[in-house]
């Protein structure tokens, strides 16, 4: 969580792999399985951080930009057996959050119409409804979890 002006390309890299490459490379090992099975479900986490470039340290809202590209683009590819969806949670009480401080909880809860921080609980409940057949007709879409912010 720096600027790129004191961003190592090692720190930079990770994070990618933290947050991006680590997902395509489940994808790459659970996919066949999936579609020899005939159907699967995969959900990837994204964030609010990946619907404008405005918010967020540059390597964390890059890898949030990216995912929300992987994703659309695996669901094209991994269709029709496997619905690929993803989740762009807003501030949601994580250590993380709790990590960055009392300036950045104020600012996110202000920027939210419910005027709170989100519960895991919260992303959960989509994640279950993503990963069931009553998602049957989403695919490629990215939920925003985020109590109303404006990206």
């Amino acid at each position: 969580m720096k600027p790129i002006t004191e961003l190592s390309v090692e720190e930079f890299v990770q994070v990618m792999n933290v947050n991006l490459t680590s997902a395509f490379i489940l994808t790459k090992l659970c996919a066949p399985i999936m579609k020899e099975k005939g159907e699967g479900h995969i959900i990837n986490t994204s964030s609010v951080a990946g619907c404008a470039a405005h918010w967020g340290p540059i390597a964390y809202c890059t890898s949030k930009h990216a995912m929300n590209g992987l994703t659309k683009a695996m669901a094209l590819e991994l269709g029709p057996e496997i619905h690929v969806n993803g989740i762009q949670p807003g501030a949601i009480m994580t250590a993380m959050f709790d990590e960055a401080g009392g300036p950045v909880v104020d600012f996110m809860t202000s920027r939210s119409p419910l005027g709170r921080v989100g519960q895991g609980s919260e992303i959960a409940t989509v994640a279950l409804f993503l990963a069931t057949s009553d998602s049957s007709f989403v695919d490629g879409q990215l939920l925003r979890v985020d109590g109303g912010v404006d990206c």
